[in-house]
């Protein structure tokens, strides 16, 4: 389970055990995925998308297609690389599947203070999951890392508990002081570690969504502390837009109206900042200390 999803899998998946047995939201099966598409409204090296499909050809790994926001079907050119296929399953099929589905998808991590969640965003390697962590650690619930998905419930957003992992750099365990012995690493880089989340820093409701109350889009400042600035209208909707998980996904699935309407319903009812942190070196209080001061 992930995402508030019921996920069946004949591949092993390193996600949640769902807590009772139901309808099947998304079905993940081997097959033989099509040559090509119909109707193609985005094409790259290794993807072609439409409206309700999404075709991925990775070499020496696999192939995949993703369907009505609901199936992923997959073909692995050798058994031995599961691992491989697993985490192309978990990224680029899932955000698919999401955003077939008409979800925000946002490359961010979550976590839960005082009953709200509040997120980190940003590109790769700026500090969202060692953000998050490093609050995780102060006993914070950590509900999603690297992406997360939200959904709108009246006039707010709620964000849906994610995979039981974080994935860090080498540099990040040494910050957390988290021991690399017996992590797995990632499939793109050696430096990059796969750490199991504690059960009791996690939300132990998979099937409830949790409001979100901020959105801080960390950038690196050149100074050894942190600060926060507010940012709204269209300087709010011009930097949400670099967070969209897959953005080119997104637009070929739902088009670029669809995606404008989201931005914009985003920064009306998100308080969403600048959140600078030091460049160098991460100072867990002082982090705390700014981060629960948020409302």
């Amino acid at each position: 389970m992930a995402f508030g999803l019921l996920i069946t899998s004949d591949i092993r998946l390193p996600i949640h055990q769902a807590p009772t047995a139901s309808i099947s939201d998304i079905n993940i099966t081997k097959g033989t995925p099509p040559l090509s598409l119909n109707q193609v409204s985005a094409k790259g090296a290794l993807f072609e998308s439409n409206s309700s499909e999404y075709l991925l050809k990775v070499p020496g790994t696999g192939d995949f297609h993703i369907s009505n926001g609901k199936d992923i079907i997959y073909h692995m050119t050798d058994p031995e690389l599961t691992n491989n296929v697993v985490t192309h399953i978990l990224a680029s099929c899932m955000a698919a599947v999401l955003h077939q589905r008409g979800d925000i998808v946002l490359h961010a991590s979550g976590i839960i203070i005082n009953g709200g969640v509040i997120l980190f965003g940003g590109p790769s390697g700026v500090g969202k999951s060692t953000a998050a962590t490093m609050m995780s650690k102060s006993g914070y619930p950590l509900i999603s890392d690297d992406v997360t998905v939200l959904r709108k419930e009246g006039n707010s957003y709620k964000a849906w508990p994610g995979y039981p992992f974080s994935r860090l750099w080498q540099d990040s365990l040494q910050n957390l002081d988290i021991s690399s012995v017996g992590l797995e690493t990632s499939i793109k880089s050696k430096n990059k570690y796969i750490v199991p989340s504690e059960k009791k820093n996690f939300p132990c409701d998979l099937n409830v969504g949790v409001k979100v109350n901020s959105l801080l889009l960390i950038t690196l400042n050149g100074s050894d502390t942190y600060s926060l600035q507010q940012i709204k209208a269209g300087q709010a909707i011009i930097a949400v837009s670099e967070i969209i998980f897959r953005k080119k996904m997104c637009i070929a699935t739902n088009g670029s109206d669809y995606f404008f309407q989201q931005l914009t319903s985003l920064a009306k009812y998100l308080d969403i900042y600048e959140f600078n942190r030091p460049f160098t070196q991460w100072k867990p209080n002082e982090l705390k200390e700014l981060i629960t001061t948020i409302k």
